[in-house]
């Protein structure tokens, strides 16, 4: 078997999109006589008969109806090669590390991935989902590109930093909770009650402000703190766009606590300021600062 033509296996698949040579031929910018004998050459190549042309139009045989996948799989790789390189040529990266923590509200990454994907779908994006206060220090140590923190209070703000959105933080428990029963609550009455509070997995000391409960379970994750209020294991202060479902469904209660308004939680992107971006970087920070859910001065990274 002699070595396979990538213009071969185009006209091969084009032809049998198209169901005729000629239009083949139109739709590739070639002669009707190239796009025949590259299929004829394909077939020789091969040792088998592609297309049936008994008839007006060329009609693929079982095995042309076989191989026609992996032609497709074939081309589908050598174009994505030539992607890959022409982007190494302007200088793209071949991939990108993203660290997100789960309290970032997910809606606006995988918007501005979308479009990320439509623009360079030749680079590989890598997520990375970290606790709180990590997203910075992998963004520091260039182990991620692109980071965004979630954290209260918000870390010392740098030139490769900017908020792009936030949230507020609700105190919520269960509907079957007793707390859910009582109104115009004071940390007196939440004291008794276990309280499920979100942190860091370096075991950096909280401050006193964020424990309210005489009892308190720690957890790295956002969703385990979900799921333990939704369970009635404790109170818990949780983002608002995580907690509008299960309110309205009636299974989280919101509580109301004197001398309290729910505290806004700044969402953070950081990148290396030792690092250049490159164009790929460069285009997705940009996605994210004029994403329409996002709020502040719109710098140049």
């Amino acid at each position: 078997m002699r070595e396979l033509r990538f213009f071969q296996l185009e006209a091969f698949v084009t032809t049998a999109d198209k169901g005729s040579f000629s239009s083949a031929a139109r739709a590739l910018g070639k002669a009707q006589s190239a796009v025949s004998t590259a299929v004829m050459n394909l077939e020789i190549d091969l040792g088998v008969t592609l297309f049936d042309r008994k008839g007006k139009f060329p009609i693929l045989t079982e095995q042309g109806t076989s191989l026609l996948r992996e032609a497709r799989e074939i081309l589908a790789l050598g174009r994505n090669m030539q992607l890959k390189a022409e982007g190494f040529c302007q200088q793209e990266e071949a991939s990108l590390t993203i660290a997100l923590e789960e309290c970032m509200p997910f809606e606006i990454v995988q918007s501005c991935l979308h479009q990320f994907a439509q623009r360079f779908p030749q680079v590989d994006i890598h997520i990375v989902t970290v606790s709180m206060r990590e997203a910075e220090a992998l963004v520091n140590d260039q182990q991620a590109d692109l980071g965004f923190i979630v954290t209260f209070p918000p870390p010392a703000f740098h030139k490769n930093m900017m908020e792009i959105c936030h949230f507020t933080a609700v105190p919520v428990a269960s509907t079957d909770h007793p707390l859910a029963s009582l109104e115009d609550l004071t940390h007196q009455d939440l004291y008794p009650y276990r309280q499920v509070l979100y942190h860091n997995k370096c075991g950096e000391k909280e401050s006193d402000e964020q424990i309210v409960g005489g009892q308190v379970w720690y957890v790295d994750s956002c969703l385990v703190a979900k799921r333990l209020t939704l369970a009635g294991l404790g109170w818990s202060y949780l983002p608002d766009f995580m907690v509008e479902k299960p309110i309205r469904e009636k299974r989280l209660a919101p509580l109301s606590i004197i001398g309290e308004t729910n505290s806004v939680i700044p969402v953070i992107m950081a990148w290396n300021a030792d690092a250049p971006l490159g164009p790929a970087a460069r285009y997705l920070v940009d996605l994210f600062l004029h994403h329409p859910a996002t709020s502040g001065p719109k710098p140049q990274p």
